[in-house]
């Protein structure tokens, strides 16, 4: 998967920044979720943006919040339980190849930190 872009649905902007229960728009390649082990994740980073590697602590978002999952596109409602101020990296694993074919282990992307305000 390849990110390249992350707007802020609520304010059409690509500027970093998230807001709990509005929507964001991931645009890349290959982000579409299928196959076993996938999910969308943020993960919570410190202030250098170093990524907490506890998955514990990472927030997934439900599938049901995912409105829009595309090879090119993932739209999806961040999740209420973010905290303002925080700073996440948006992690996906997909293990989708094509309609009927899947990898036999997820691979994974993670991207540049987002800030929930």
């Amino acid at each position: 998967p390849e990110i390249l872009n992350i707007e802020n649905l609520a304010t059409a902007q690509a500027d970093g920044t998230m807001q709990a229960g509005k929507a964001l728009r991931i645009t890349g390649n290959r982000l579409k979720l299928g196959g076993n082990g996938c999910g969308l994740y943020l993960a919570p980073s410190d202030e250098n943006g170093i990524l907490n590697e506890d998955e514990s602590d990472w927030i997934k978002v439900q599938e049901t919040a995912i409105f829009r999952n595309m090879p090119k596109e993932l739209n999806f409602f961040v999740p209420d339980n973010v905290q303002t101020g925080t700073k996440y990296s948006v992690i996906i694993r997909t293990a989708y190849i094509s309609k009927n074919i899947s990898r036999k282990e997820p691979v994974e992307i993670r991207s540049e930190t987002v800030t929930a305000v």
